[in-house]
């Protein structure tokens, strides 16, 4: 879902996390003026992994290596001293439609903690963008524009 207009709430939230304009939410883009079939794919970079009260959150770029099925938007929550992964979640779909499926993928650039550690930023490859409650392992959605 592309925000058409998001009220001024959400956007403050947008931009004290440092994200910016542009952003997009966890659906599959319509209408994309260069599709992801029109450009080099290239292996994603790593994601440098965030960590708080003893919990580090990373990026899972191959999710099919593992069955999750797909590549790119996953993240997962590990405790960072024994290495056990606790918990995996989607934070945006990746549609494929009839093209390659590896110049599909979608995958994460960057996780950012808000503030007082509640929300986790993650920001994607082509503007995608989520924000993550941690408390309830859900994606938070920008509220209705008044």
């Amino acid at each position: 879902m592309r925000p058409g207009g998001p009220g001024l709430c959400w956007w403050a939230m947008v931009l004290a996390l440092g994200l910016g304009p542009g952003i997009l939410l966890a659906d599959c883009p319509q209408g994309d003026p260069e599709p992801a079939a029109m450009r080099e794919r290239l292996p994603p970079e790593p994601v440098t992994p965030v960590t708080r009260d003893g919990i580090r959150y990373e990026a899972i770029h191959w999710g099919k290596a593992r069955g999750l099925g797909q590549n790119g938007g996953y993240i997962a929550a590990v405790d960072a001293q024994s290495g056990k992964e606790l918990w995996v979640l989607k934070v945006w779909d990746v549609c494929y439609g009839d093209l390659e499926p590896d110049r599909q993928d979608r995958f994460v650039t960057s996780l950012k903690l808000s503030a007082d550690g509640a929300l986790l930023l993650v920001a994607g490859e082509d503007g995608e963008a989520a924000v993550v409650d941690l408390a309830s392992r859900s994606v938070v959605s920008p509220p209705s524009s008044p």
